[in-house]
């Protein structure tokens, strides 16, 4: 094992998840759970400065000491960078995609509660802070990028909107961690299948008919091309 490889993708690894928090979350590192991603100006040269000088060190690594795994290792973490250099410098991520903020913020809360990996109150703390932060963060993904005006407004009218609800959904959240029992709720019946409505053709009379899926298929075919027949409407 390289001696000097082993530091620098514990470096790589350090860097990822301190300017890409949500992705941290969603692996398993946990420590910045509460944060969204920086894509202020300053933060962005921060993460241009990250992958610039990893890339260097990278360069000055001796390829023939290292085993064949940390070779795949090498390669797919300064592929990863180069990529991620050229896609801040298009207009395809933080300076025009909208998305990207967006889903930052919706999967920044919902990466909290996919597993059990801390107590609730604590995930819907976390939870709290994230969407405490997602105003400031869209005003970013706003003046990222020039547009339309009636796109400004759109942007400005939702952007107030999520603001408004973010201190109710905060509150919910809050009370819901106060208030959670280590008992479950017991799981709601299942709800039946709406019957399929049936369309009479010619002069036979309407009927009504619970078919299941596979039946359904059978009737449709069976009536396809037939005058007189009933067809089924999904």
């Amino acid at each position: 094992m390289n001696g000097d490889f082993q530091p620098w993708l514990a470096r790589f690894f350090e860097s990822y998840y301190r300017h890409r928090p949500v992705n941290a979350t969603f692996v398993g590192e946990h420590g910045f759970d509460h944060l969204l991603p920086d894509f202020s100006a300053a933060s962005v040269a921060a993460l241009a400065s990250d992958m610039a000088r990893l890339l260097e060190e990278a360069a000055t690594l001796d390829t023939a000491t290292l085993s064949p795994v940390e070779r795949i290792d090498k390669r797919l973490a300064e592929g990863f960078l180069r990529i991620q250099q050229w896609e801040l410098g298009s207009q395809h991520f933080q300076r025009g995609n909208p998305s990207l903020y967006t889903g930052e913020a919706i999967f920044g809360v919902i990466g909290l509660f996919l597993t059990d990996f801390a107590p609730f109150a604590e995930r819907a703390e976390a939870a709290v802070a994230r969407i405490g932060a997602t105003s400031p963060h869209q005003a970013r993904a706003n003046s990222n990028r020039p547009m339309p005006t009636s796109r400004k407004l759109a942007r400005s009218s939702a952007s107030r909107a999520a603001s408004s609800n973010s201190g109710r959904h905060s509150a919910r959240l809050v009370r819901a961690a106060s208030r959670r029992s280590g008992s479950r709720r017991s799981a709601s019946p299942p709800v039946a299948a709406p019957s399929a409505r049936c369309r009479p053709q010619g002069s036979r009379a309407s009927a009504m008919h619970r078919p299941t899926p596979s039946h359904t298929g059978q009737w449709r075919g069976a009536s396809e091309g037939r005058s007189g027949g009933v067809v089924l409407m999904p």
